[in-house]
């Protein structure tokens, strides 16, 4: 009760056997000490404090390979897997975020890849956007906007004497706006009128009024 004098290191407080060593107060035990040597505190008790990274005093409670339980600095822990920089955060290794993660000041991904999961996993000011939209830039400092205008394929083709001409593009379907624009191979030479016809998944066919030689340009612009 009033503490030991004379103590080695063969004195010890706890077990022989395979038996935990518990530590009770009023009759309610506090701490146990399993036989294989893990620790469970039934209760921390105390006010609820609120953490400060600046607070020379406080920090967070680790343990090392070997079982020592110490305090570490938050500006410890965060130096061994984290940089702090003014522009963003820069991620040394594994980095796992269970819950939503803001980034005020921006968010840097480099030297690996950027996996997104989910059912929403992509969302834009809150917005999934629609099926086949892509997300398009309205350049520097403008947001960008989900759109379901882009293209979709484009081509040159050359035509020689030919009343048609048969364009592969497998992606088209009965929406798209198909442009095309006809380059003679000469100065004044006549240039036909001309109409297309797609088939959905295949690609369209350009038809010419009269035997036509040049090039067409053409694009597939989803709508």
């Amino acid at each position: 009760m009033t503490g030991n004098a004379g103590t080695t290191s063969s004195t010890f407080l706890g077990t022989t056997d395979a038996q935990p060593l518990v530590i009770k107060t009023n009759g309610s035990t506090r701490m146990t000490v399993a036989a294989d040597g893990s620790m469970t505190m039934n209760s921390l008790s105390g006010a609820a404090g609120s953490a400060s990274a600046s607070a020379t005093n406080q920090g967070a409670v680790i343990s090392d390979a070997n079982g020592l339980v110490s305090k570490a600095s938050y500006a410890s822990i965060v130096s061994a897997g984290l940089t702090n920089s003014t522009t963003g955060l820069t991620v040394g290794g594994p980095f796992t975020v269970s819950g939503l993660l803001t980034a005020n000041a921006g968010l840097t991904v480099a030297g690996g890849s950027l996996n997104l999961t989910g059912a929403n996993a992509l969302k834009l000011n809150g917005s999934d956007g629609n099926a086949g939209e892509i997300l398009q830039s309205n350049g520097a400092g403008a947001a960008p906007t989900w759109s379901n205008a882009f293209i979709k394929g484009r081509g040159l083709v050359s035509v020689t004497a030919n009343e048609s001409i048969v364009v592969s593009a497998t992606n088209v379907d009965a929406n798209d706006a198909i442009n095309v624009t006809l380059e003679g191979s000469s100065n004044d030479m006549a240039i036909p009128s001309y109409y297309v016809v797609r088939t959905a998944s295949t690609g369209f066919t350009i038809y010419f009024s009269a035997p036509f030689t040049g090039s067409c340009n053409w694009s597939v612009v989803n709508q």
